[in-house]
């Protein structure tokens, strides 16, 4: 199992390189991902005027959805980047399953969670998975007009 040198040097290079740079980073994210909602929520309120009701709530749900997702993965990396790095420390060395369920155990359970948290908060992502749904309609192109289509460029080989 990795683990750092307790030396002073080390507890600081840990500290500066690893924990506050990692946090940093997901803070950043964050601001970056409230920044763009808030950005395309004023967009969508000047084009707001001119669609329904129903499609700018349920553009104004996926924006919040994004939000939301947005903070709860950072939730989940902080909360990973503690348990390594302030919590892990402070335990026993002789506590072998502990480290490293608060170490390794806990770094692949961030990254599934990520993924689950994605596939919760994305249901098209779900349908597409788990239901087989027919990507070629999704994306406006109808079975109809792709036969046609394919007729239309074989008929003309010849």
């Amino acid at each position: 199992m990795f683990t750092f040198a307790t030396t002073p040097i080390c507890v600081k290079i840990v500290w500066y390189a690893d924990f506050l740079k990692y946090n940093s980073i997901v803070v950043f994210i964050v601001i970056i991902d409230v920044i763009t909602v808030s950005k395309v929520r004023s967009y969508k309120a000047h084009l707001a005027k001119t669609s329904s009701k129903a499609q700018s709530s349920r553009r104004q749900s996926t924006e919040m959805n994004f939000l939301k997702q947005t903070c709860l993965q950072a939730v989940v990396f902080v909360c990973e980047l503690i348990t390594y790095f302030i919590i892990s420390p402070k335990v026993d060395p002789s506590q072998r399953w502990l480290i490293f369920s608060l170490t390794t155990f806990a770094w692949v359970c961030v990254h599934m969670l990520d993924g689950i948290i994605t596939l919760t908060f994305n249901k098209e992502f779900t349908q597409i998975i788990f239901r087989g749904r027919n990507t070629v309609a999704d994306y406006g192109v109808s079975r109809s007009n792709l036969e046609a289509t394919s007729n239309a460029a074989s008929a003309t080989k010849y």
